[in-house]
């Protein structure tokens, strides 16, 4: 009854973490599929479900400044504070664990890691709110004030960037969205049909699919 008690504590907390990063993966799923349409007509939600580059930088003239940098830095601050979490609570489990779903000898993870070991406050800086950054940063007992601010420091700069380069292109950004606008139909049938295909994929290779608890609780050794 003990072991019993102690493993549904276990799970619980688990849980806690792992039902945010499984709606942060299904959102920007559901912000690539529906791109194209988004896009055109709900600026706002597409980068509520998914704070990409690439969709900043087509949203930025119309949006107002308030929302353009709230919005990304809300949802990218929640991000971060889930997988330092993580990080802080499972430690090296966590980061092999989320290494083996994104593909753990890929140079750019390669490259990421061995980085952060040597400069962590210029990598959190450069790429801040990452998934795995993060989640190297609670592993690593990162002292969650100095990392949150450095986050968030380096999510405002990347913020302004984006605002000063989509002001200096406004005019070929909207030529963008005007052509997806008279485009839109079978750009969202393709982008659909797109993240069906990587999710097909990503089944069969057991990479970049975020599982149920129990699953993700016996690959960390939880069980």
């Amino acid at each position: 009854m003990v072991r019993d008690a102690e493993r549904s504590a276990r799970r619980r907390k688990l849980a806690v973490l792992v039902v945010p990063m499984i709606a942060f993966a299904v959102a920007a799923n559901l912000a690539t599929a529906f791109a194209p349409t988004l896009l055109v007509r709900e600026p706002v939600w597409l980068i509520t479900l998914s704070s990409r580059l690439r969709w900043l930088v087509l949203v930025s003239p119309r949006l107002d400044p308030f929302t353009f940098f709230g919005i990304p830095l809300l949802r990218l601050l929640a991000v971060a504070v889930v997988y330092y979490v993580f990080g802080r609570r499972y430690g090296n489990r966590a980061v092999q664990w989320l290494e083996s779903k994104i593909g753990g000898g890929s140079q750019p993870i390669l490259w990421i890691e061995r980085m952060f070991h040597r400069a962590r406050y210029v990598v959190v800086f450069l790429l801040p709110a990452g998934a795995f950054v993060s989640l190297l940063a609670g592993a690593d007992d990162m002292p969650p004030k100095r990392y949150f601010a450095t986050t968030t420091l380096g999510l405002i700069a990347r913020l302004v960037v984006v605002r000063l380069v989509a002001g200096a292109f406004t005019h070929a950004i909207l030529q963008v969205t005007d052509w997806v606008a008279g485009n839109q139909i079978w750009l969202t049938g393709l982008s659909m049909a797109s993240v069906l295909a990587i999710a097909l994929w990503s089944r069969r290779s057991g990479r970049g699919e975020i599982e149920s608890v129990e699953e993700i609780a016996e690959e960390l050794g939880e069980a």
